[in-house]
């Protein structure tokens, strides 16, 4: 250590020399010590900069599971991608790390054994507690949900939610579907819309705006969490975004309007039974409400359609349930009139 100063300061001294010759000749008029005394405090200065950065000890950055989790799990759904797929990622939920109890026990007793290092039965328990995990090939793992979608051509966009388990390198184990769907290509926007909950109320200000955009979301996606298989999950998915891609077309929530967009679109895409389907006359939107608590249970309206059903063609007058959410439910086949049902007199 003495030697690599002694080296050090020589060079310096010589460095210095050049440096000041170099720094006075243009400056005649100025006395030489006012040149010399606080360059030399420069170069004193620079040179423990230099020593601090060679010999004091740097603490290494602690490492960010969540950011690398993510950053393996990206690299590998665009491994298993060829270059046609195009892959855009919506986000993570937080990490979750799952620890076997033996690694808990394990640790326990290699704490006690740092304070007692000679206590030979902590020894032998940890080498048994090793090798129990060596042969059920124990390991820490961790998991997390990941949203994204998948756009191979023109035609449809995958979108899918998959839980992904982690090995204790963090290197992807396997994964479970949450959600697999496909929608149009047209559905682009409304999915942006949905998952990076960009404003889409228009409102006398943007703060109404973005808190109205804010609670829908909200609403939709805490509901949306509550299924439990692929088929559901993903079916009320591509409700909401239905339902998105009204709202942004009208700017503001219309039940009305929207209620009654919704159900054409159910006749159009889950109702192939009934053809030449014409609506003729829709009520207001009513609500449902539980006797006991007044809570919300559904809403329904009544609607007057022409259509054809068994090769027969004929007009109907139906009532249609909806959910809180607005998802389509019963719908009764009514005798008589609109106005029967409507008319409050």
């Amino acid at each position: 250590m003495h030697s690599y100063f002694k080296t050090f300061s020589l060079h310096l001294k010589k460095g210095t020399i050049i440096a000041i010759e170099y720094f006075i000749r243009p400056v005649l008029n100025m006395s030489l010590k006012s040149l010399i005394l606080p360059f030399f405090v420069l170069i004193f200065i620079n040179a423990c900069t230099i020593a601090d950065d060679l010999f004091t000890e740097k603490k290494e950055e602690p490492i960010n599971l969540q950011s690398t989790a993510e950053t393996n799990v990206s690299a590998f759904i665009k491994s298993q991608l060829d270059s046609t797929e195009i892959y855009k990622p919506y986000g993570f939920t937080a990490l979750k790390i799952t620890k076997p109890l033996a690694f808990e026990q394990l640790e326990e007793l290699e704490k006690d054994l740092r304070t007692t290092p000679n206590d030979s039965s902590l020894i032998r328990q940890i080498r048994a507690k090793k090798a129990f995990i060596s042969e059920e090939k124990l390991e820490r793992s961790a998991n997390f949900d990941h949203v994204f979608t998948i756009t191979s051509d023109t035609t449809s966009i995958g979108i899918l939610e998959l839980n992904y388990r982690l090995n204790d390198t963090l290197g992807v184990a396997d994964w479970t579907p949450k959600i697999a769907l496909n929608v149009p290509t047209s559905y682009s926007l409304i999915i942006d819309y949905f998952y990076r909950e960009h404003t889409i109320f228009m409102a006398p200000s943007y703060a109404e705006g973005r808190n109205l955009s804010h609670s829908f979301y909200s609403y939709f996606k805490t509901q949306l969490e509550t299924f439990t298989t692929v088929d559901s999950k993903s079916a009320f998915l591509k409700h909401t975004l239905n339902i998105c891609l009204e709202l942004k077309a009208l700017g503001t929530f219309d039940q009305n309007k929207i209620t009654q967009s919704l159900f054409k679109r159910y006749i159009k895409e889950e109702r192939a039974d009934l053809t030449e389907y014409i609506p003729l006359e829709f009520s207001e939107l009513y609500e449902t409400k539980n006797n006991s608590d007044s809570s919300l249970v559904g809403y329904y309206f009544f609607h007057k359609f022409s259509g054809n059903y068994s090769s027969q063609v004929d007009t109907n007058l139906v009532l249609v349930e909806f959910s809180p959410y607005y998802e389509v439910g019963k719908i009764f086949q009514l005798e008589g009139t609109m106005e029967s049902y409507t008319n409050t007199d």
